[in-house]
Formats: C-alpha cells, structure tokens, sequence
C-alpha cells in the first residue's frame, strides 16, 4: 500500500466526522508520514505503510473518541480545553505508530553496587523484578537521543524513568535492598520482591502480580 492508498483508505473509514475533522487528521498523519520519510530516506514507502495500524483499524478509534468527546462536550463547557489536550494525546499516539519503522532497536544493560533503594517510573513499558547478587537493570526499546531513559545512580539510591519508548526493564534486586517503589501507567509488572524490603507498587491499568517474602508491601 502506498501513502496516497492509505490516506485514501483511512479518509474513507472516517466518513462520518466533518470535513473539517477529516482533513484535520489526514493532514497530521500525512506530516508523521513524511517525517519518518525524511528521517530514514532508506526506508521503502510501502514498508512503512505495512508497519502501521490498518486505516479501518485507526479509523475505528477516532470514530469511539469523537463519539466519548461529543458526550463529554454536552456536559462540560470547558471543551475548548479538552480537544486541546485530546490533540496532544493524538499526536503522542502518532508518534508511536512510527516508533518501531524509524528508530533502531535499543537496550540498556548496566551493574550498580551499594544501592539500597530503587526508584522506577514507567508509562507503558513492562517492569520485572528479580533477586539477584547486585542490582543489575536490563532495559530495551526503541528510542532516539531525546526519548531515552533516564537513569540516575547517586549515593546508595537508583533511579530510572523509562518514559514513552521503553518497552521492558529487568532488574535484578540486591539483597541488601531497602526500599523499592515502582509506578506506571499502563505497563505490567512482575514482581518478585526480597526478604525485608519495603514496597510501594502504583499501577493504573497495567496487569500486576507480586511475590514477597515478608516485608511491607504499599500499592
């Protein structure tokens, strides 16, 4: 499939809203689409197009957000303000679809000693937790300079934000561990936490399961 087949293809499914909400998205896409062109010239054009989501399929979940945004506008006069921020989520999902097609696969692998308390911040990425000798973290995704995790070891403390584009960490917990606190959005947790280490778990949507030996556990 070409662009110009794509974007014929999701203009079609997206029928239903206005011309001028139509034009609104096609044009978005079609400027991610060139983007990712710009950005990996190697890149065959129908092997970008293979990579993305189906237009029905893109189609389908702007059809269910105009149908929640037209409820939520009939009770809420502040819908200047939520289409604002419902254009930036769009964007960011976007941005995604391409993630995969123009950045290379990505990983982390590094060993910290003396860390007694391990700080994780995740949005979508799966977090796994082991016992291990040393704290040891693994981290893989698909990131550019500016979307790269953000790993920061001071003193006796580790923390890791994974932000948007990491998909998995593992680490691997030392058993002089303290304390462990781990957040995220969306993503799955599997954890298996140390004998006497104090837990503090916050997952949104993510599914989570936990294994501890004693301890004291917060989520």
């Amino acid at each position: 499939m070409t662009k110009k087949e794509y974007l014929d293809e999701l203009s079609r499914q997206l029928k239903p809203l206005s011309e001028n909400e139509r034009e609104d998205i096609l044009l978005e896409f079609a400027s991610h689409i060139d983007d990712a062109m710009e950005r990996k010239p190697e890149l065959d054009e129908s092997s970008l197009m293979a990579s993305l989501p189906h237009p029905s399929v893109l189609a389908k979940q702007f059809l269910e957000e105009a149908s929640c945004s037209a409820e939520n506008n009939r009770e809420s006069s502040g819908n200047r303000h939520e289409h604002s921020e419902n254009r930036d989520d769009r964007s960011d999902r976007f941005r995604s679809y391409f993630r995969h097609a123009t950045s290379e696969h990505a990983e982390i692998e590094e060993t910290y000693d003396n860390i007694q308390k391990v700080d994780i911040r995740g949005i979508s990425a799966d977090i796994r937790a082991i016992p291990g000798p040393v704290c040891k973290i693994k981290i893989e995704g698909y990131w550019d300079e500016e979307s790269m995790p953000e790993i920061i070891a001071s003193g006796n403390t580790l923390r890791v934000d994974l932000g948007k584009e990491t998909e998995t960490l593992t680490i691997e917990l030392p058993p002089d561990l303290v304390e462990f606190m781990a957040k995220s959005i969306s993503g799955d947790m599997e954890l298996s936490i140390p004998s006497g280490v104090s837990a503090r778990i916050e997952t949104t949507s993510g599914d989570l399961a936990i294994r501890a030996e004693r301890g004291r556990i917060q989520g």
